[in-house]
């Protein structure tokens, strides 16, 4: 069994969500359908499983994985920024965080029905090219196409942004 969290945004605009424990089988098919008229506390329909860094970005302190209800789908806003020495990290980290916490604010005045749905989240990480820091946050919007898949969504890139 694995504790996983459905998420859901309320008509109220605010993140609302239930742990539960599954079978692992439910994290290969990757979909969860809640019934109408069940017990169940939130919306029905189809729940996707989100990509890893997605839920890990999420909720960083407890990560589990999460599954969103399909009339939302997720983004990650992501910014990489080379660390050339450990004496600049904390100057680096610092923009790196503000250049996310920039896309989000775009994200969310671009679509007043987009929510921030995670904190943004930097780390030191090596890459090919040497050290570098990532920024991530995590942006729900409405689904463009409920029977899109949010599995592709767990790496969005905005062109430019330099990447490891």
């Amino acid at each position: 069994m694995r504790l996983i969290r459905l998420i859901w945004v309320t008509p109220y605009g605010a993140l609302s969500g239930v742990e539960a424990e599954v079978d692992d089988a439910v994290l290969v098919d990757g979909t969860i359908t809640a019934g109408a008229g069940s017990d169940f506390p939130g919306p029905p329909g189809r729940y996707r499983l989100l990509g890893e860094e997605l839920w890990r970005t999420m909720e960083p302190n407890d990560p589990a994985p999460a599954f969103l209800h399909e009339s939302y789908e997720a983004l990650l806003e992501k910014w990489v920024n080379s660390l050339p020495d450990a004496a600049v990290e904390v100057t680096i980290v610092a923009r790196v965080r503000d250049a996310v916490r920039q896309l989000v604010e775009t994200d969310l005045s671009a679509d007043p029905q987009a929510i921030s749905a995670s904190p943004t989240v930097t780390t030191t990480e090596p890459t090919p090219q040497g050290m570098a820091v990532i920024g991530r946050s995590v942006v729900l919007r409405p689904s463009r196409s409920p029977r899109r898949s949010t599995h592709a969504l767990d790496d969005a890139e905005t062109p430019g942004r330099p990447v490891p």
